[in-house]
């Protein structure tokens, strides 16, 4: 609670003054409840709906009915129904936070809104070294021209066609829904059913966008030295490392010119019917990129030698 006490009579000049600091003040205060998006739907989360509710407030589609294993399609189900772009991700998180207070599982949570769940260890496993489960809980999102989906807001509509799981229009988010609803599934199981080592469940966000979440991770929320990264694509190979991104900046003189003059035309490129695809992971296919292609035309056209 902040307080403010100004003292009468003041100019025009200092009325100005003041009104124009308090603005200052008041904008402060909005980017900084911005930033900290990640936290606000958890407690509004929590304080309208209570810890079940907040769980049982997303139920799977029909499309999820009958497939197995079935804890893992079930709560792929309902993270489908929340809505979790990169840098909002404060519902899919609120929804965790009830999935763990729900179970009585251990949770904590590092200033750039990652978060831990921890499981501990049964049957045996009690006294064997924390594994740790990681994926991101934030999903591309990219729609078909003309869809009027939000992803701030709009669950997705999910259909079972044939042997696949197909998002309406919309990228599934499957990337990395499902390693997480794997995750929830480990940390779902019954204690009596076989041993299990201690287990963290790291869900890291803002992934999608530059790895920031694991970038800015608070490496002291995490007790284990092992970890198994649930964020890959091909079935039945392990990866024993990752290469990661980098950022590059680059400064190219420029030189001013006027407009051209009345009568030149001008042309409109676009470069489409390529088979697209990840620009890291296919990058060894040999795939035309419209990107390069295009700089390489217009390094072509612009050629001294030409």
């Amino acid at each position: 609670k902040t307080s403010f006490f100004i003292m009468a009579p003041l100019s025009r000049t200092e009325t100005k003054l003041t009104i124009f600091l308090l603005f200052i003040f008041f904008a402060g205060q909005l980017a900084f409840v911005l930033k900290t998006s990640h936290f606000n739907d958890i407690g509004f989360l929590r304080r309208t709906h209570g810890t079940d509710d907040a769980v049982a407030l997303y139920s799977p589609p029909p499309a999820f009915d009958g497939l197995e294993p079935e804890a893992v399609w079930r709560f792929f189900g309902q993270l489908t129904q929340i809505p979790r772009p990169s840098k909002e991700e404060g519902k899919v998180l609120g929804f965790l936070v009830g999935f763990a207070e729900a179970r009585g599982l251990e949770w904590v949570q590092d200033k750039a809104g990652n978060l831990v769940i921890r499981k501990p260890g049964c049957n045996g496993g009690e006294s064997a070294p924390p594994v740790v489960i990681q994926g991101h809980v934030d999903m591309v999102c990219e729609k078909n021209k003309g869809s009027t989906h939000d992803f701030s807001k709009d669950p997705l509509s999910v259909q079972l066609q044939g042997d696949w799981i197909k998002a309406e229009g919309t990228t599934l988010g499957a990337d990395n829904g499902l390693g997480v609803a794997v995750a929830l599934a480990l940390l779902d199981m019954d204690n009596s059913s076989r041993a299990l080592p201690p287990l963290e469940c790291l869900f890291t966000v803002d992934e999608e966008t530059g790895l920031h979440g694991a970038m800015d991770l608070d490496s002291s929320i995490v007790k284990g030295k092992m970890i198994l990264n649930l964020d890959t694509e091909d079935w039945g190979t392990i990866f024993v490392g990752s290469a990661g991104g980098g950022d590059s900046r680059i400064h190219l003189p420029l030189a001013r010119e006027l407009a051209p003059p009345e009568g030149y035309q001008y042309y409109s490129l676009k470069i489409s019917g390529l088979m697209g695809g990840h620009s890291g992971l296919n990058i060894h296919e040999d795939r035309a990129n419209a990107v390069v292609s295009l700089a390489r035309l217009l390094d072509y056209l612009f050629s001294p030698d030409k």
